[in-house]
């Protein structure tokens, strides 16, 4: 046709219903009775011996994939509506909670190219073989990683995203992955003692149920910024009680959750002053460490020494800094890096009154401790190229650590730091010449408050 009009028409499907399954007619009483006895039943471990504590929650996965926006109750497709429909009514039944999921589903097989690809001996030759195109036998399941990304709220009503690994042991699915199209493959040939695996990627939308009764530690489990969001509103409607037990139900997992997180410091910090327990504040406060502290924390940090007294505090931040194995790195800030700010820290502390200088005195005195150990292991370290070069760059800490002993009034704390570095004698030269240079534009006052001059 080389000539006329043509019309063209765009639409938009979209889904409208309240239905979201029935399970009146379905076997609920037996799928609750199978809830039941999951959530009371020793999980076994997937290699070696031994059981584990009961599973927190089950993940069943259903057969398509979902965008965060059509996941909902009533949008499910095919065989998921009805399955779902039944879970969700056992769930109800067992006093347990349903919410909709995404999944991650990565999924490690042997294969081998298909017969068509092989010769009458059963070999082929490697060179020649290209998974893309030629078809491949998969085998034996060596690994399936199961993750989270996203859910909705227990009211249906928006949802978060959220990132929690799902052990074996909590999932199940009516259709395997293996089914399934995925979304993605990678091929690897033998590789001498390993190889001939497919690699491949789902994504899967999800039912997860878990006991009313741990639903806190539930969700907690899934997003730390929730868990603090749920017991600051506990605190705030008087149930101080129920908060604290709810932040020590955490232990089991909060350290893995907060984990190189520091934007929950301020948050962290904040409910742990007002939680009035000291167990639960250090707890809340473990997973942190001490390059995530800046001068913007220093208020909450005099509150918490207000509240809970400074021995605690101290064991609070001799925690923050670790040993030399438990180096942290937070963001683009190492612990080297941190102690530039060292002297701003003390400085906005000690400016929150006596609460703050008795933090600001802690926090010198272990970062003392943890740079005088590294002082002394760099001066008697061979060759002398490498001792030479990390004592330079142990320097600056030194220097800002001097300075921030002059902004706190710490004259003792400075005494004894020069009097240690006496004692390694020309061995600390290294570290010692780059801090004198770097204090040479100093006023000669701020020089002897250093103890430099």
């Amino acid at each position: 046709m080389k000539s006329g009009y043509r019309v063209t028409l765009t639409f938009n499907l979209l889904a409208h219903s309240d239905r979201t399954g029935q399970a009146a007619d379905q076997p609920v009483a037996e799928l609750t009775g199978c809830l039941t006895e999951h959530f009371t039943t020793r999980a076994s471990k997937r290699y070696g011996t031994g059981d584990l504590g009961p599973p927190h929650r089950l993940v069943y996965l259903l057969d398509h994939k979902y965008t965060e926006r059509g996941l909902s109750w009533n949008r499910l497709k095919g065989a998921d509506t009805k399955r779902a429909a039944l879970l969700r009514a056992a769930a109800d039944q067992a006093d347990c909670e349903a919410v909709l999921a995404l999944a991650e589903v990565k999924e490690t097989w042997d294969c081998y190219p298909s017969e068509a690809q092989r010769d009458n001996y059963g070999y082929y030759d490697e060179d020649d073989y290209d998974p893309v195109s030629d078809s491949y036998e998969l085998t034996d399941l060596i690994d399936s990683e199961i993750s989270l990304g996203w859910w909705a709220s227990p009211s249906g009503k928006g949802g978060e995203s959220i990132s929690l690994h799902v052990p074996g042991s909590e999932v199940c699915a009516t259709t395997p992955s293996v089914e399934l199209k995925p979304y993605q493959s990678e091929y690897e040939g033998y590789m001498g003692n390993y190889g001939n695996t497919m690699d491949r990627w789902y994504r899967r939308a999800a039912v997860v149920v878990w006991p009313q009764e741990r639903a806190f530690a539930a969700r907690a489990h899934a997003s730390a910024s929730w868990a603090l969001q749920e017991l600051r509103a506990r605190i705030h409607a008087g149930d101080l009680t129920g908060a604290r037990a709810a932040a020590e139900s955490l232990a089991p997992f909060w350290d893995s959750t907060a984990k190189a997180k520091p934007p929950l410091l301020e948050s962290v910090l904040d409910v742990a002053t007002i939680l009035v327990g000291p167990s639960a504040a250090a707890l809340l406060l473990h997973p942190f460490r001490i390059e995530s502290l800046g001068p913007e924390h220093a208020t909450a940090v005099a509150d918490l020494v207000a509240r809970y007294g400074e021995p605690w505090t101290s064991t609070v931040l001799d925690g923050w800094l670790g040993s030399r194995q438990s180096w942290a790195y937070q963001g683009d800030v190492d612990r080297l890096g941190w102690m530039q700010s060292l002297p701003l820290l003390c400085d906005a502390l000690r400016n929150t009154g006596e609460p703050g200088a008795a933090a600001a005195r802690r926090l010198l005195a272990a970062s003392w401790r943890w740079l005088s150990e590294e002082i002394r292991l760099w001066v008697s370290y061979s060759p002398a190229k490498h001792r030479e070069e990390r004592l330079e760059l142990l320097s600056k800490p030194l220097a800002r650590l001097l300075e921030a002993t002059a902004v706190s009034g710490e004259i003792a704390l400075r005494d004894a730091i020069l009097a240690a570095l006496r004692e390694h004698g020309d061995n600390v030269l290294a570290c010692l010449m780059p801090a004198l240079r770097a204090s040479t534009p100093l006023s000669q006052d701020k020089r002897r408050a250093w103890g430099l001059i």
